[in-house]
């Protein structure tokens, strides 16, 4: 009967995890699909910057941040790179430094926010 309690507790978790954070996953694509259909350069910035601040404000309304921030910089890398892609030669480079160490400063402001809170 022991047994029997540890299978649903275990069972159970693994459903509220689902479920608890399935609204988290449809943020990150939201916020995706939005900046990889941005068009322009004032619209290819603008995406960037909302993606940069989702994805370091979202992880605070999990209890799991750490997973929600790895998340954020694997779905931030493809944004940078589909949007790179529709700039011209001349300028990836820079949007994708300038995205990058945006991305990296906040990351690491969220970090510092999280270990004084936490």
């Amino acid at each position: 009967m022991h047994v029997a309690q540890a299978d649903s507790i275990g069972t159970n978790t693994a459903t509220h995890w689902l479920l608890d954070k399935a609204w988290l996953c449809v943020i990150y694509i939201m916020a995706a699909l939005f900046a990889i259909t941005r068009k322009g350069s004032g619209g290819i910035s603008t995406a960037s910057l909302i993606a940069i601040l989702l994805f370091n404000l979202l992880p605070f309304f999990t209890g799991y941040f750490w997973i929600s921030i790895i998340a954020g910089v694997s779905v931030f890398s493809l944004i940078v790179q589909r949007l790179a892609s529709r700039l011209e030669d001349s300028v990836r480079g820079g949007f994708a430094f300038v995205s990058a160490f945006a991305y990296l400063t906040v990351t690491l402001l969220s970090v510092f926010v999280y270990a004084v809170l936490y």
